[in-house]
């Protein structure tokens, strides 16, 4: 493009030069023709003055005694001017009529000279000076014609060279007028060039910038030109299409960015498992409920708390995947059984909240509670076991003295308990005096802490395990006590569970583990029946779980100095197929060191055989589930029988829990089940109490 700029300029130069020389040239000539008229003139002056001085030589001729030689040098000196500027005239001129003119005029004046010059030297010959002065009269009147024609006909060059000056005058003007048009034209067909060339690249590129910050990013131009415009094009159209990609892609990572602050917030208000909105979500949405009922008191609402029963059993058995299957479909279940606009959130664990809106009444509450226990009712298959599960429901109703979302809650929780205690799997809502047992509760935990912290209260408690046949002693089972400081000696079924939730049976079991043991060294010392027959100490599921465990036992059994073959540890079915690997490690270990194992709740649980052999148990122990159905069940006929197969056939010992009545015992020994524990064989009792015992009947061990 500057390149055609320049040549558009040097165009236009060119032009204007070219009028401008021709014009100069013009009046160039124009200035010598009119020099040349001014010579003219000066040739007529001074022809006039040559006439003059003729014309008074001529006079002095008839004259006596005049200057006559003045005169003749005066004709002279005009001559010499004469010939001078004829010769400059002839010399520009070079004009040949011109040229002879002059010439004549030279013999003239030369001829009239030497007549003159005859003249004045002649002698007193009057004849001779007439003739003489005639010759001179004739010579000066042809001069004078001559220099007449010679005067007319530079009057007419002049005026014939003044005519043409002013033509030429005429034709510069003309060739002026001619060259600033075509100047002018050039100046415009290169006006229109540069519009066509410059003006409409930029408004392109301004048409296309003004594109762009209306936001129609990639918008490109034209770039075909070869200029610098083109080139300039291209570099927009470059930049166009990057600030589009660049665009495109913020708007990319812009859209992924709020997708991940969606899911974070959804995340944040909805739990991982199921999908449904966890406890800050569900307390958020109650606390406007709350807030809504304050400003319309007949507005009702309700909360339902749900756990489900016996979670942890299956969590244990069948493994925590199989665990959170269960919650998820529990929590589909919920939520289909829900009107729209109730909120069912999964507040942690195997613990479930419905938020009821809108409601009637208590009767709309216990409704929903129906509906819910009828969803959970039918099966779920975990694992290829076809598992039913059941929930424990609390409601908390619609109050005044509700301010905050978790006095609600908590009272639901408190109803449900409620629910558990009542024996799961139905639905108790929530009133005043219920409050005081959450308070009570509370206040035994803190006690059972105490206690165990300061080992103060805590004691164990023996009960028998004799041959069913025979009576004969073979083992015994330490069960947990505590002398409650005001409510007096309480049986593990009032402190364990709080213990279990509370994490203090880890303490407390390690503490029955050691004092079993020291009670075994003081029975070798001075009771050897019974120093000799097995003390079997419950572990927990929490404690057995604890990677620790098997050194605290070995550190226990080492530190008391006890034989190792005199101690059994009875852990539930369900607490050993947690994790099947690490129970078999375990188990394993503990067996190396000589104790025995025991697992309790046997038939409960959902152990596969093809599990059972892989574990080094010694004996099992059937549950009193069982054994209570006995003799009249034929159900628990059967799964006795079926667990004294399977534990002859892996050879394990089997000991029948709860035996209470003497045709349950006759029916257990009719069913091959050599050994029991129960009331009707013998009560638990302290240690004094079972060596009273044992001396009092003189039972020999087995």
């Amino acid at each position: 493009m500057r390149r055609q700029i320049a040549i558009a300029l040097l165009l236009i130069f060119a032009c204007s030069t070219a009028s401008a020389g021709a014009a100069l040239l013009y009046i160039r000539r124009t200035t010598e023709e009119l020099r040349a008229v001014t010579q003219l003139h000066r040739i007529g002056e001074m022809r006039q003055q040559l006439v003059i001085a003729i014309q008074a030589a001529q006079a002095e001729l008839y004259k006596v005694g005049t200057p006559l030689g003045e005169e003749l040098d005066v004709i002279a000196d005009n001559v010499n001017v004469l010939e001078e500027a004829a010769a400059r005239c002839a010399g520009c001129h070079h004009e040949p009529e011109v040229g002879g003119r002059i010439r004549e005029m030279n013999a003239l004046v030369e001829r009239y000279q030497r007549s003159l010059s005859f003249y004045i030297t002649a002698s007193a010959d009057a004849d001779r000076i007439g003739r003489l002065k005639a010759e001179a009269a004739a010579a000066s009147a042809e001069l004078l014609d001559k220099t007449e024609a010679m005067t007319v006909q530079a009057s007419r060059r002049a005026e014939e060279r003044t005519v043409a000056a002013m033509l030429r005058f005429d034709q510069a003007r003309v060739i002026l007028t001619a060259g600033i048009a075509l100047t002018l034209l050039v100046a415009l067909a290169v006006a229109a060039f540069l519009a066509r060339g410059v003006t409409r690249p930029i408004d392109r590129l301004v048409a296309a910038t003004r594109a762009l910050s209306e936001g129609r990013l990639g918008f490109s131009v034209p770039a075909g030109d070869r200029t610098e415009f083109g080139e300039l094009a291209r570099n927009f159209n470059a930049m166009s299409e990057k600030l589009r990609d660049g665009y495109a892609a913020l708007q990319r990572e812009i859209a992924e960015r709020k997708a991940a602050e969606a899911r974070l917030l959804h995340d944040a208000f909805h739990d991982a498992l199921t999908g449904l909105p966890n406890r800050a979500l569900f307390l958020d949405r109650l606390a406007h409920v709350i807030e809504g009922a304050q400003r319309h008191p007949d507005e009702c609402y309700a909360v339902l708390f749900l756990d489900l029963d016996r979670f942890k059993v299956i969590n244990d058995s069948l493994g925590h995947l199989a665990g959170d299957h269960l919650l998820a479909t529990v929590g589909q279940r919920l939520a289909e059984s829900l009107r729209p606009g109730d909120t069912v959130a999964r507040l942690g664990g195997d613990e479930f909240g419905i938020l009821l809106e809108g409601i009637r009444g208590p009767a709309d509450a216990a409704l929903v509670a129906d509906r819910a226990h009828a969803a959970l009712a039918r099966s779920i298959e975990l694992d290829g076991h076809e598992t039913f599960v059941t929930a424990s429901v609390g409601i908390a109703l619609q109050s005044e003295r509700y301010a905050r979302p978790d006095q609600v809650l908590r009272d639901a929780d408190v109803a449900m308990y409620q629910a558990k205690l009542k024996g799961r799997a139905c639905s108790v809502a929530f009133d005043a005096d219920m409050h005081g047992s959450v308070v009570e509760r509370m206040q035994l935990e803190a006690d059972l802490r105490l206690a165990v912290e300061h080992e103060e209260g805590c004691l164990l408690h023996y009960q028998p395990i004799v041959a069913l046949r025979t009576g004969r002693l073979i083992g015994v089972e330490a069960l947990l006590r505590w002398r409650h400081p005001a409510r007096g000696l309480l049986p593990a079924a009032d402190f364990i569970a709080i213990a279990e939730e509370s994490g203090i049976i880890v303490p407390l079991g390690k503490w029955a583990i050691r004092r079993a043991c020291a009670q075994l060294r003081e029975w070798e010392v001075r009771a050897p029946a019974l120093a000799a027959a097995t003390l079997a100490v419950n572990v927990s599921g929490r404690q057995f779980r604890r990677a620790e465990f098997v050194d605290e036992v070995r550190t226990l059994v080492l530190g008391s100095g006890i034989d190792p073959r005199h101690l059994a540890v009875e852990i539930t079915e369900t607490a050993i197929m947690g994790d099947v690997e690490a129970s078999a490690g375990k188990l394993a270990s503990l067996r190396e060191m000589g104790i025995q194992i025991h697992v309790d709740d046997f038939g409960t649980g959902y152990s596969s055989l093809s599990y059972l052999h892989r574990f080094p148990i010694t004996a099992v122990k059937i549950d009193r589930s069982f054994v209570a159905g006995l003799p009249e069940k034929h159900e628990s006929d059967e799964v006795v029988k079926a667990i004294v197969s399977i534990a002859e056939s892996l050879d394990f010992d089997v000991i029948a829990e709860g035996v209470e009545e003497a045709g349950q015992s006759a029916r257990l020994e009719e069913l091959r089940c050599r050994y029991g524990q129960g009331r009707f064989l013998a009560p638990p009792m302290d240690a004094p109490a079972l060596e009273t015992w044992i001396a009092a009947r003189a039972l020999s061990v087995a």
